[in-house]
């Protein structure tokens, strides 16, 4: 019981860690860590509660699912930071007001 309150917090803590860089950061870099950190604190919390639940084999093939995703997640925004950084020279958030519609 113990550690499985201990995985919680730890979950928790990482995605408030993700959630406050994405909210005090205006670097596209930062943001895209901040997601990352975030989805990585949900995973943990996904892996306490099946292992509290004895479950392990629909959290394994669910995060294999998730991790997938989250890759191509990674791969179009690091893509759309670097398009940014080529035709902008910055990668400031606010700087990008012409992508308004």
């Amino acid at each position: 019981m113990n550690s499985l309150l201990l995985n919680y917090f730890a979950a928790v803590l990482m995605f408030f860690i993700g959630v406050y860089t994405m909210a005090a950061s205006r670097n596209l870099i930062r943001l895209l860590l901040g997601l990352e950190v975030s989805s990585k604190g949900c995973m943990l919390a996904f892996v306490a509660a099946a292992s509290a639940t004895a479950n392990m084999a629909f959290a394994q093939a669910l995060l294999v699912i998730m991790i997938s995703v989250e890759a191509v997640v990674v791969a179009v925004g690091l893509i759309l930071i670097i398009r940014a950084w080529r035709q902008r020279g910055n990668v400031d958030a606010a700087k990008l007001s012409d992508l308004k519609g």
